[in-house]
C-alpha cells in the first residue's frame, strides 16, 4: 500500500503538474484509502465471514452509486473486543514462507519466521520480495483452529544469543485480553445470539467434543474459558473462516467502519464524495492488480489472490489483462491554461469589435 500511494502521487503529479506535495500526498491518500477499502470489504472480508454472514451485518458493498447509508451518529471507533478477535490470524501461520521465481516454482531455503523476527534484511535481497509475494499467492495458510506454529509459541522474538528467550504469542493474546478487562467468552456468546453455556458440554454446537475434551481439562468452569481461546475453537461459519461469535464481532466492527466513516469511498455527501467516474474506476480494483503494480517483476497472478490458483477456476493471467484505476479521471485542468485561454478569447473579441468600429467610420470604397 505505501508503494501504491507512492505509484498514485507519481501518476496525479503527472497529470497535475500545478498541483504541490500537499495536493499530491492528500489526493493519493484518498485515493489509496478508497482502494484499501474496496479489496478489504470486495474480496477479504467474504473469505473471513462467509456470504451469509457478509449479508447479515450489511457489509456487501453497491455495484453503482452512492451509498446513503452514513450514520453521523453512530461510533467508528474499535471495539476493545475487536482487538482480541481481529487475532484469528495468527493460527493461520506457516511456520515458513514459501519462495517462488517467475514460473512459481520452489526457492530454497523458505523464509523460517524465527529466523527474521526485526530482521527485515532479507526484503532487500533483489528479487526476494517478489518470490515472497508469489509464495504468498500460491501456498496455502494454515487451517483457523486451536493450534499456533511453534515459530510464534516458543520462538516469538527470540535472542537466538539467549536459549528459552522465545515469547509466547497465544499466552499474549490471552494475558491482552485480561489487561484490557474483557469478559469471559461465554457473555460474548450471550451477545452474540449464542446460547449462553452453564456447562462445557452446552458448547457442542459450536465447538467439536473432543475440544471440549480439552477445555475441561484446562478451565475449571466454563466461564472461565478466555474470549481468545473460546472464538478460536468455535467451527467456522459456512464459507468463512471464523466462527459465529468472533463473526459477529467483526462483522459488527466492519459494519461500524463503513457506516460511521463520513469518508467511506462509497458515500453521497457532496463535499468529499468522489465523481460517478472516478467511483466507477475504483470499484474495477483488485489486490491482484495491486500486486502487479507495486512487486518488482510481478508478469501474471490469479484473478483472485485470496484464493489458491486453478487452471479451471482461478486461472494465472497477463497483468496486462488485470483492470486498474484510470488516473486520468484526476486530471484538472490548470487555471493558469484557464486564465489564458480567457485572455486569448478576450483579445479575440475585442479585436472583432475594434474592426467593426473601424468599418463604420472609413467611408465606402476606400482601402485604408
Amino acid at each position: 500500500m505505501m508503494r501504491e500511494h507512492n505509484r498514485v502521487a507519481g501518476e496525479l503529479k503527472r497529470l497535475n503538474k500545478h498541483w504541490n506535495d500537499e495536493q499530491l500526498f492528500q489526493n493519493a491518500r484518498r485515493i489509496v484509502t478508497a482502494i484499501n477499502q474496496h479489496v478489504t470489504y470486495n474480496e477479504w472480508l467474504p473469505r473471513v465471514l462467509g456470504w451469509n454472514a457478509v449479508n447479515l451485518y450489511e457489509l456487501n458493498l453497491l455495484p453503482e452509486g452512492y451509498s446513503e447509508d452514513y450514520d453521523a451518529y453512530c461510533n467508528p471507533t474499535v471495539l476493545n473486543e475487536f482487538g482480541i478477535a481481529f487475532r484469528f490470524g495468527h493460527s493461520l501461520l506457516k511456520p515458513s514462507l514459501e519462495r517462488m521465481d517467475g514460473i512459481f516454482a520452489k526457492r530454497n531455503p523458505p523464509v523460517k519466521l524465527s529466523e527474521h523476527f526485526f530482521n527485515p534484511d532479507l526484503l532487500y535481497q533483489p528479487g526476494m520480495l517478489d518470490e515472497i509475494i508469489r509464495g504468498l499467492t500460491t501456498v496455502s495458510m494454515e487451517t483457523l483452529d486451536q493450534f499456533l506454529t511453534d515459530e510464534v509459541t516458543n520462538h516469538l522474538f527470540e535472542d537466538k544469543r539467549q536459549p528459552f528467550s522465545g515469547l509466547d504469542l497465544a499466552a499474549l493474546n490471552i494475558q491482552r485480553g485480561r489487561d484490557h478487562g474483557l469478559q469471559p467468552y461465554n457473555e460474548y456468546r450471550a451477545l452474540c445470539n449464542l446460547t449462553r453455556a452453564r456447562s462445557f458440554d452446552d458448547l457442542h454446537r459450536e465447538i467439536a467434543r473432543p475440544v471440549i475434551e480439552r477445555m475441561k481439562r484446562t478451565y475449571a468452569h466454563v466461564d472461565d474459558i478466555d474470549l481468545f481461546t473460546g472464538g478460536l475453537i468455535e467451527t467456522p461459519l459456512h464459507g468463512g473462516l471464523v466462527g459465529p461469535t468472533f463473526g459477529c464481532i467483526l462483522g459488527i466492527q466492519f459494519r461500524n467502519l463503513r457506516c460511521c466513516d463520513r469518508f467511506w469511498y462509497e458515500n453521497a455527501d457532496p463535499l468529499v464524495r468522489f465523481t460517478d467516474p472516478q467511483l466507477t474506476e475504483i470499484r474495477k480494483v483488485t489486490l491482484a492488480k495491486l500486486l502487479c503494480d507495486n512487486c518488482d517483476n510481478v508478469e501474471s497472478e490469479q484473478r483472485s489472490v485470496f484464493d489458491l490458483p486453478d487452471p479451471f477456476l482461478n486461472p494465472r493471467v497477463s497483468c496486462r489483462d488485470l483492470p486498474g484505476v484510470n488516473l486520468e479521471l484526476w486530471k484538472e485542468e490548470h487555471e493558469e491554461e484557464e486564465d489564458l485561454h480567457r485572455i486569448r478569447w478576450k483579445d479575440h473579441v475585442n479585436e472583432d469589435t475594434r474592426d467593426k468600429g473601424l468599418d463604420e467610420r472609413m467611408p465606402q470604397g476606400r482601402n485604408i
